[in-house]
Parts: C-alpha cells; structure tokens; sequence
C-alpha cells in the first residue's frame, strides 16, 4: 500500500524536488546508500513511464543512474551518518555502471575508492580484477582476484577468474606480446 500511495505521489512531483525525496527516503528508512541497479532501474522506468525491457531507453537511462548515484554519494559522504560499508557499496555501484557504459578507468577509480572505504570488502577488488583483465593487464587482475581469495575464499568466479587470467598471462608470454 505504501508503495502505491508514493508512486501516486511521485507521479505529479518535478524531477527535483523526486530526487529530494527519494534521498529523504533512504536516510529516513536507514537503508544502504544505494538502492540496487534493478530496482533502482525499475524505479526510473516506471516514474518515467518507460518500458524497462526496451533497449533503446537504456543508454539514458545509464546517464540517468550516473547521475542518481553520484548524487547519492556526495550527499552520503557529507553525511555525518555514513559508514564505510555504505560508502563502498555506493563506489561499487557507481564502478558498474560506469564498467556497463565502457568507462574503464573512471570504473577503476570508484572500485579503487570501494576498497580504500572498506577493505575488507571483496567484491570491488573483483571487479576491478575483471576491468584490468578485460584490458589485458593480467598482473594487475591477477593481484585483484587473489585479494578477493584472501577475503573470500569461497568465491567461486575469483578462482575461475584467476585461473583463466593465468592461462590467458602464460599464453600472451609464449606468444611474445
């Protein structure tokens, strides 16, 4: 009920004065910074009268979640309640969507600033890792997956990850590249 009643409500609010609410929102509920790419996804489309499984709208709409999670970021940093868990898991889904838009290096950047957030936290060095062996710096993601080894051990797309980028870095020196 009360997801109908704000969707009623958000339908005949300007774009601004939204975005203000959907942050009142997630400080008010104490949810994590960020709410997932999905619904997050979901959300939009459905404010904005989209279809979501039309993929002529997704190029905007990722310029749009761009937006929504700097925003969200900058508004959570200066914060006085953000934690560090939070912060990373917001870096870390900026560094999606930026790796889904082909932005390696700015992805690089934000699974970087996850991991100086919480270090303990596995899954931007992962990510990270899938950057630098999609460029074809083996050493560097193979440094990446095995520090999410070291965090997780049980994470089984690390080790298939790391033994491919072991492969993938003996064939490149046999080959003399």
């Amino acid at each position: 009920m009360l997801v109908i009643l704000l969707y009623s409500f958000l339908k005949y609010c300007d774009k601004c004065f939204y975005w203000l609410i959907f942050i009142f929102i997630q400080y008010h509920w104490k949810q994590p910074a960020l709410l997932s790419l999905t619904h997050t996804s979901v959300l939009i489309c459905t404010y904005l009268d989209l279809d979501f499984n039309n993929s002529k709208i997704l190029p905007n709409i990722s310029d749009l979640f761009s937006t929504i999670f700097t925003m969200l970021l900058y508004c959570h940093i200066f914060s006085r309640n953000c934690e560090a868990n939070d912060l990373a898991t917001a870096f870390n889904n900026r560094g999606q969507i930026r790796y889904f838009r082909v932005d390696f290096t700015e992805a690089v950047e934000d699974y970087t600033c996850a991991i100086r957030a919480q270090g303990e936290f596995e899954i931007p060095y992962y990510n990270r890792g899938l950057v630098h062996y999609r460029l074809g710096f083996y050493e560097e993601a193979k440094k990446d997956f095995e520090q999410t080894l070291n965090l997780n051990p049980d994470f089984e797309e690390a080790k298939v990850s790391l033994r491919q980028t072991l492969l993938d870095q003996q064939h490149k020196e046999t080959r003399g590249y």
